[in-house]
């Protein structure tokens, strides 16, 4: 139990340690504040200035608490008590966090306007600290970011709506089908795979491997996914080189498998839209022939790319 309580603390310190760079001046504040779609001004958020530099002076100090603790902890100085009182120290952080909202009546923020920050902060952390754990909870659908513009009755500024939804890591398991269809569409006419592409793709970088998303050639796209030949932009498939060489100069001879969208077997196909694997080669070879006495040169390449 200790371990854990302890594991969770170190974690939540980590994320709540850049948060004072967050409003170190009323121009960092103002872009927080545009990034969760709001619009204030320097004068609004006036009321709590007070209130965030007392809040980043305590955060600075937390994570000085987390440091030592971690230290102490090490040298077998450290127990449960020390814990629960470091445990203590964040309860009160996140306390006084909670409270600013409350402070700033005339910007009406949402009543889970502190959940929204949060859920920035753990966001952030992940994609800094921990890429692989980031890109795999995107590509679950635990992660979920969108675009939204600025509108009437919604964000003043336009914004990247944050969600994360934890449910779906027991979806995937116990649902297999409705979390592919909720998070991706797949199997239907709205099949987002272009989306579903790009992090895989995303995934395996940042395990640092490379599977670059590219544009699917005109021999494979209207034999396997003839219906999104018109489509714009053009549908992409995902390449996994597993065989790369270069012989001899301006040649190119790569094997690997490919991931692209795909018709289904059901009526009508082009609503029935999943993802097929299949091996593919790709080999580039340029050759000089002279044509001339004067050694005009005609260059020709050709390529293969195909099951």
């Amino acid at each position: 139990m200790g371990i854990s309580l302890e594991s969770v603390s170190g974690e939540i310190i980590s994320i709540l340690a850049p948060l004072p760079s967050y409003f170190s001046s009323t121009d960092k504040a103002v872009e927080t504040f545009n990034r969760l779609g709001y619009g204030p001004s320097a004068a609004d958020l006036a009321p709590v200035a007070a209130d965030l530099a007392q809040l980043a002076d305590d955060i600075n100090k937390l994570v000085d608490a987390g440091e030592q603790f971690a230290a102490d902890r090490a040298a077998g100085n450290a127990g449960l008590t020390e814990l629960l009182k470091l445990i203590a120290e964040i309860a009160l952080v996140l306390k006084d966090l909670a409270a600013v909202p409350g402070k700033l009546p005339a910007l009406n923020l949402d009543p889970k306007f502190f959940l929204a920050l949060f859920q920035m902060l753990v966001v952030d952390y992940l994609r800094q600290e921990r890429p692989a754990l980031y890109a795999s909870l995107e590509l679950l659908g635990v992660i979920d970011q969108s675009f939204v513009p600025a509108q009437a009755g919604g964000p003043a500024v336009s914004c990247t709506k944050l969600e994360i939804h934890w449910d779906r890591l027991v979806q995937i398991v116990e649902h297999t089908g409705q979390w592919a269809r909720d998070v991706y569409g797949w199997g239907t006419s709205d099949f987002r795979h272009a989306l579903f592409l790009l992090r895989v793709s995303s995934v395996f970088d940042a395990f640092g491997l490379f599977a670059p998303v590219v544009e699917i050639p005109d021999d494979i796209l209207t034999k396997f996914f003839p219906s999104g030949a018109t489509l714009s932009p053009r549908p992409q498939s995902l390449r996994f080189p597993l065989y790369h060489d270069e012989p001899a100069p301006d040649t190119v001879v790569e094997l690997g498998i490919m991931g692209l969208p795909v018709e289904g077997k059901t009526a009508p196909t082009d609503q029935d839209v999943g993802i097929g694997v299949m091996p593919y080669a790709d080999g580039v070879v340029e050759g000089t022939i002279p044509i001339t006495d004067e050694h005009r040169e005609h260059r020709q390449t050709s390529h293969r790319v195909g099951a």
